[in-house]
């Protein structure tokens, strides 16, 4: 960020999966702190937030569900997977889930206490972290939904900075179709998940592929990486 705008790099910034609102609260914060007035940043998410467990659920339905995912039969445990992201409508469906997702929706099965792991994201709680420091403005966009529905019709001209945490293969591929011809030159793609879900780094690696994009992918630590986009 603060490289794209001492360069001046046209456009604005987003992030594509904010969960609680986090690392879209700095993006608002350096622009700030940098006295940008121009630029805005979009938070674009489901932001649909996980409901409070009832009693029954708890002690009766989720340990059903629970039994069933530990069943060691690979068919079984993906059919389980996609009902779970079906159910939740935080992605979009899933009809052949990677390892890494089916192993971490499991894992989350298995352990009920994890369930409330997403309390507070939905986008009045987002909102509301906002607004704690100060920085809830007309400078902050709010996108809610899949990315293939509310990206094709988004207010987004230019980005600087676009920022990929869809952990899908479908939200990734998604993202990358309806906004990196946007992408500034000398503006900055990162893919928060590619190290970490072989699905996202597929749709990356296919979509770089076809564009002919040749520009190194940098690591950040040891799940996500980054390119800049060359001036052309």
């Amino acid at each position: 960020m603060e490289t794209a705008i001492s360069e001046d790099v046209p456009g604005d910034f987003v992030e594509l999966g904010v969960l609680r609102g986090g690392a879209s609260i700095m993006i608002r914060g350096v622009m700030r702190a940098d006295g940008e007035t121009e630029r805005k940043v979009y938070a674009c998410d489901t932001f649909v937030p996980r409901a409070r467990l009832s009693t029954f659920t708890r002690r009766f339905l989720l340990p059903v569900v629970s039994l069933f995912a530990s069943i060691p039969i690979r068919p079984v445990q993906r059919w389980i997977c996609a009902g779970f992201i079906r159910t939740s409508g935080s992605f979009p469906a899933v009809d052949n889930p990677s390892d890494e997702l089916i192993g971490m929706t499991l894992f989350t099965l298995q352990n009920v206490n994890l369930m409330s792991y997403h309390r507070g994201t939905g986008l009045n709680d987002v909102k509301s972290n906002f607004a704690r420091y100060g920085l809830l403005d007309d400078q902050v966009v709010f996108l809610q939904g899949y990315f293939s529905d509310t990206l094709s019709s988004a207010p987004i001209e230019k980005l600087a900075v676009m920022r990929l945490d869809g952990d899908t293969f479908e939200s990734t591929r998604d993202v990358l179709k309806l906004l990196y011809s946007k992408l500034s030159p000398g503006g900055f793609c990162i893919i928060d998940d590619y190290h970490a879900f072989t699905d996202c780094q597929r749709a990356v690696d296919n979509f770089r592929s076809e564009q002919g994009i040749t520009e190194a992918l940098v690591p950040i630590d040891n799940i996500g990486v980054y390119w800049r986009k060359q001036t052309r």
